[in-house]
């Protein structure tokens, strides 16, 4: 069995698959799109275990993409891996869409292009996504909405028609999501946010700058990255404006994390720890 654990940013996740991971003989796997970046650490919430091994963090530069495909081929061949290890694999992250490309065992990687989608601009795929089906649109990461083939590739899968019968959850995956009240999530986005600024989040941006990276990389699309590219620039003119900017943005991130989790059919819903009582009842 493969535990997946969902919550909104916030929620304590990370912390939670470290816990279950030493108490069951497991290995993270991360579903995040913001993790997948090199250098990028303390805007990301990089949680580094030394202990307990995570896969799928620091595959790329801040100037390469990392799309669903690329993220499920590299989730299954590590979770391959630890299965034959004797272990078990836990996957958590904040990007749904990665997720549930892994849990509906959903396959990217044929699509015929639609020939009327050829000459249509990066602004006009977005506007018929958002049409076709806008749960999908709102859960794609940066990476995905600035690759024009990958959204007319998305465009062209019959999947994403709102009429079609709904997916099918794998059984290999048991998924949990962790229950927590918004106004708790709202203080933990808060605190990490100020810690982030403390720990250095400016000056973090700005040295990976200065290795050369531009800031219209897909790296600095990442919230929290791109209001220090507006801090730098002056278009925030003061460290408090950044704080609250970032925490809005983080707040607007879970909402949606939160709305995604309600369309998981069979997933248990409980507080942290609960969840690990129930694992090492039922499972291990």
């Amino acid at each position: 069995m493969r535990i997946v654990l969902l919550g909104p940013t916030g929620s304590g996740k990370s912390i939670l698959a470290y816990q279950i991971a030493k108490k069951i003989n497991g290995e993270i796997v991360s579903a995040d799109s913001r993790q997948v970046y090199r250098y990028l650490n303390i805007g990301t919430n990089k949680e580094i275990f030394s202990d307990i091994r995570t896969h799928l963090i620091d595959m790329i530069t801040p100037k390469e993409v990392y799309s669903v495909y690329d993220f499920k081929k590299d989730a299954n061949k590590a979770i391959k891996k630890i299965e034959s290890e004797g272990k078990v694999a836990i996957i958590t992250g904040g990007t749904n869409f990665y997720i549930k490309s892994l849990i509906y065992n959903i396959d990217y990687s044929h699509s015929t292009i639609n020939p009327l989608l050829e000459n249509k601009s990066k602004e006009e795929l977005w506007e018929l996504l958002k049409d076709k089906n806008l749960t999908f649109f709102n859960n794609l990461n940066n990476s995905d909405k600035n690759n024009i083939r990958r959204l007319k590739r998305y465009l062209s899968l019959d999947l994403l028609d709102n009429q079609k019968p709904p997916l099918i959850l794998d059984p290999k995956y048991r998924t949990y999501s962790i229950d927590i009240d918004l106004e708790k999530i709202k203080e933990n986005i808060e605190y990490r946010t100020h810690e982030m600024i403390k720990k250095g989040l400016i000056e973090e941006t700005v040295d990976i700058l200065d290795m050369g990276f531009s800031e219209k990389d897909p790296g600095f699309k990442i919230t929290g990255y791109s209001e220090v590219i507006d801090y730098k620039n002056n278009i925030i003119t003061n460290e408090k404006d950044l704080e609250e900017r970032i925490n809005r943005s983080t707040y607007r991130l879970a909402k949606k994390q939160r709305t995604f989790e309600k369309g998981i059919k069979d997933r248990i819903v409980m507080e942290s720890e609960e969840i690990i009582k129930h694992i090492e009842k039922s499972h291990f």
